[in-house]
């Protein structure tokens, strides 16, 4: 046995018998990992304690197919990802992709009921927070969007290999997070909307974690999710040239209903 997951531990925190699991574990004369669930109360304040006892536990109860679910792991996934480290994760549930409810637990068999938009969302929220990417469907029978979302390199390139992650800013719809890869020089950045409304932002690029003085001299950036230029001025990017009076250290964008921008700084 390799993984062990051991349900109703966290709300409330059963102190005993969580160290009673990793006793056992360590008895076995064998690693495994322990995952433990769920943590909707969740606290801060048994950091340690899990770290010590576990590597994987759930910082919510189940997450579904539906959009209240996924914006409610904003807030949880901003309180935990300071404190993600190697060995030890918050964890945000499986992901709700592709063909689920196979079986049938809650609703009829199905494909995800999230939107394209919602789905690239919630991708991009687990990686950026270093949350455990775990599958939660029928990968055989889903279709291949579900694959293409599995499979963007620049996106899980954060889980593997970054540091520093964390939300920057939270202002009404708008949600900005920021991390730094370990292997190269390159920052990652994702702008959320989590309206209902397409939403207009703007960024110094400084802003971004990028350097006080950052300017498009000194980075290139191409949106991970379509594939675009993301400097002022170029025809892919939809921004505004630096002529039109924008200072050429901005990133602007435009980020649909519950969506994303995924951004990879060279």
């Amino acid at each position: 046995m390799d993984f062990v997951k051991a349900d109703d531990m966290l709300g409330p925190y059963f102190t005993s018998e969580i160290a009673a699991y990793q006793d056992a574990i360590g008895k076995s004369g064998r690693d495994m990992v322990l995952s433990l669930s769920p943590g909707r109360v969740l606290s801060l304040a048994h950091l340690e304690r899990l770290r010590s006892n576990a590597q994987m536990w759930r910082v919510s109860d189940d997450l579904w197919d539906n959009w209240d679910d996924v914006e409610a792991q904003f807030a949880r996934l901003a309180r935990w990802a300071p404190h993600q480290r190697p060995g030890t994760w918050a964890d945000a549930d499986m992901l709700p992709l592709g063909r689920i409810a196979h079986r049938a637990e809650r609703g009829p068999e199905r494909l995800t009921r999230l939107t394209a938009d919602e789905q690239r969302t919630m991708m991009t929220l687990w990686c950026m927070a270093r949350s455990p990417l775990m599958l939660g469907c029928d990968l055989p029978s889903s279709p291949p969007e579900t694959l293409e979302l599995l499979t963007n390199a620049d996106l899980l390139d954060v889980p593997k290999a970054s540091r520093n992650n964390r939300e920057l800013l939270r202002d009404g719809d708008l949600v900005l997070w920021a991390a730094e890869s370990t292997t190269t020089a390159d920052r990652f950045a994702a702008v959320f909307n989590t309206g209902g409304e397409t939403l207009e932002a703007a960024f110094p690029l400084g802003d971004l974690g990028l350097g006080e003085r950052a300017s498009w001299d000194a980075w290139s950036a191409v949106e991970a999710w379509s594939r675009e230029d993301a400097r002022p001025g170029t025809a892919a990017s939809g921004s505004v040239s630096p002529a039109s009076g924008l200072p050429g250290g901005v990133l602007q964008c435009a980020v649909p209903p519950h969506g994303v921008r995924f951004y990879r700084f060279s």
